[in-house]
């Protein structure tokens, strides 16, 4: 997600979309029982049963002010951050068995490296100084996939995998 009023539009719509197809449904198998079908019979069941689950989201690092060597919040951008979590909890009702905390972290901003790999028709890890990787972005491309470890090892924690790795 994107820090912004958008994204926070999105969140609500999607909670309002399945709050409203799941009483759709619930509409439906009350009419066909009311009707003497038996929807059992056909597979159909008093709950719409979910193979999909919430597990949580991320949000994309915004840009930063650096004042006098310390970087600070964009106030404009952290407004919208702080509400993520609060509208995320509307989709509890789909949350992935085990998720206690729906916030899986921040994805990186890459800046200049996202066009160095398109040019390279490379993914970002696999750059290196012949497609153009310079000084600093050599730290940053290491940060990048700490930052997606932790991302993806609060993923596999959400949706209960168990970790080879470990």
């Amino acid at each position: 997600m994107a820090a912004d009023l958008f994204s926070l539009y999105a969140l609500d719509n999607i909670s309002d979309w399945i709050r409203s197809w799941t009483r759709d449904y619930q509409r439906g198998y009350a009419a066909l029982v009311e009707n003497d079908f038996e929807p059992e019979e056909w597979g159909i069941q008093s709950r719409p049963r979910s193979e999909r689950a919430f597990a949580g989201f991320t949000v994309q690092q915004y840009v930063t002010k650096n004042m006098g060597g310390k970087f600070r919040k964009v106030n404009a951008y952290d407004r919208y951050r702080k509400q993520i979590p609060e509208r995320a909890e509307m989709l509890a009702s789909r949350r992935a068995p085990g998720v206690e905390d729906f916030d899986l972290g921040v994805v990186p901003n890459m800046f200049s490296m996202v066009p160095l790999a398109q040019s390279a028709h490379a993914p970002i890890g696999a750059l290196t100084t012949t497609d153009g990787l310079r000084g600093a972005q050599v730290n940053q491309q290491a940060r990048y996939f700490s930052q997606l470890d932790e991302i993806a090892n609060r993923l596999i924690t959400n949706l209960g995998i168990e970790d080879d790795d470990d």
